[in-house]
This record gives C-alpha cells, sequence and structure tokens, in this order.
C-alpha cells in the first residue's frame, strides 16, 4: 500500500498473507449474513455456524489494511481526519515510512518488543504491524493470526471498504437506475453492513487489534528513539483512530435514516 506525505514524499506498507473464510470458521465458529435477503430485506444480520453455499463469504479485515495506511498518513499530516492538530505534531516520513526507513529495518532483537504475541514472528518491523491485522503460519511455526478477521458476506465487507474509503458506493447515475423498492433493498445493505461491525466479536476484534497496534507503535516509537527520531508514535495513534471512527459512525446514522426515509 502507497503511503502519500506531504512534499510528494512517498513511502509503503507492505500487507501480508491471511488465512481464507473456511480456515477462519473453524476456530471462530460463526459467520454473517443478513437475516432475510432479497429486494425486500429487512433490516438485520445473523451470526451462522456454518457456511450457506449460496452466500459469497470472504475472511474479511475488522479493522481494514487502508484504516492503518490511512492511520499513518494523517501521522505524517500532522492531524486527525476531522482536522485536530496531534499533540505529537507530525511523524517523519523521510527516514521512517519511504524504502529505506526504519519501519522496513529488523526489531534490534526478538525481544525487543514488549507485545508477547509478535515474538518470533518472521519478518521487519513493518511485518509485525500488519501481521496484527491478519496473517497466516510462517513455514514450520504456528503463529498465524487471526484476531481481527471474521467471515462475513462479501456485501459486507464491499460496503464496508467504501465507507472506510470515503467513497460513495454506487454513483448517481447507477442509483437512478433503481426504483423505490430496489434502493430500500441497497440501503438495508448498506446499513446492514455498519450492523454487522456492531455484531459483538467483532468490535472485540477491532478492540484487540487496536490495543495491539497501539502497544507495538509505543515499541516502535522506543525504537526509533534509537535512531535519533523522538516522535510519539502511539500518542498519535490513539488520536487519529477514535477521529476516523467518529466519520464512520456519522455516516452510519445518516445512511439509517435515509433508509427509514425510503420505508415510510
Amino acid at each position: 500500500m502507497r503511503i502519500c506525505g506531504p512534499n510528494g514524499q512517498t513511502g509503503s506498507i507492505w500487507v501480508q498473507n491471511y488465512p481464507g473464510a473456511t480456515s477462519i470458521l473453524r476456530t471462530t465458529a460463526k459467520a454473517f449474513t443478513v437475516a432475510k435477503p432479497g429486494v425486500c430485506a429487512t433490516l438485520g444480520v445473523v451470526g451462522l455456524l456454518n457456511l450457506d453455499p449460496k452466500v459469497d463469504w470472504v475472511a474479511e479485515h475488522v479493522f481494514e489494511k487502508r484504516e492503518f495506511r490511512d492511520a499513518v498518513e494523517w501521522m505524517v499530516a500532522g492531524k486527525t481526519a476531522t482536522g485536530t492538530a496531534l499533540t505529537a505534531g507530525a511523524s517523519p516520513l523521510r527516514g521512517v515510512f519511504d524504502a529505506n526507513g526504519i519501519f522496513q529495518e529488523n526489531w534490534p532483537t526478538a525481544n525487543f518488543p514488549s507485545l508477547t504475541v509478535v515474538k518470533g514472528w518472521a519478518g521487519n518491523i513493518n511485518d509485525t504491524f500488519t501481521g496484527l491485522l491478519g496473517r497466516t503460519t510462517d513455514a514450520g511455526l504456528n503463529n498465524a493470526n487471526i484476531v481481527n478477521l471474521q467471515v462475513c458476506d462479501a456485501d459486507f465487507n464491499r460496503y464496508k471498504e467504501y465507507a472506510v474509503a470515503g467513497a460513495d458506493f454506487i454513483s448517481q447515475k447507477g442509483w437512478t437506475a433503481y426504483n423505490a423498492l430496489e434502493r430500500v433493498g441497497i440501503l438495508s445493505d448498506v446499513v446492514d453492513s455498519f450492523s454487522y461491525r456492531a455484531e459483538n466479536d467483532v468490535p472485540s476484534s477491532y478492540q484487540k487489534t487496536y490495543a495491539a497496534l497501539l502497544q507495538l507503535w509505543g515499541d516502535f516509537g522506543r525504537y526509533a528513539a534509537t535512531k535519533g527520531i523522538n516522535y510519539d508514535f502511539a500518542s498519535a495513534w490513539e488520536q487519529v483512530v477514535p477521529a476516523v471512527l467518529e466519520i464512520g459512525r456519522c455516516s452510519r446514522d445518516v445512511l439509517a435514516s435515509r433508509c427509514y426515509e425510503y420505508d415510510q
């Protein structure tokens, strides 16, 4: 994933391979889809104990990879998505997140990170961060990480990706091609994608991943200081992520009200 910073500076974050839906279901024993499908769908999400073959299932990153990349970009910008200046100021991009930056270096020792789960993982610092978003098992080791992964209807994941990206889920031209009843069905699916995020297991995945990343940012800050880079990555993380969630909450409320209006 490309990182864009001020004055044309760029960098990259490399993501990990992760287990598929069937593999994850064996551990979580739950998959999420709409309670009642179809154009006349009613709002609601149901958790299933097996994969209905009629549903397009995906392994979904609860804390999206793009959310992580965007958070780094907000750190570099020195502000939150709502425009509030970060207490820590702006993180440097050059020397940190660019191709030769310390984010692409190895931890000095296996025990340097205080976060126990990442100790023994193969790869560099970048790999430990993105591994917390979901990763497969290293060759010969038993350390796959699926805390951030849930199995859900592909439509939930698709609409959620649009929301995270801040993009329209359908064009105006495409929207006008549907009649009023079809629009209710579409909006119901979009609202259900937000409802899916409220299912107990999903916020739990998000919170655990957020907290693990917060701790690792603290470790990264300690490492950066040994390289002469003094920046509070952990406090910046604590500011940028809630601001993005607040924008998402407002989007959910707007969509819910629109669906109610069409249903009248």
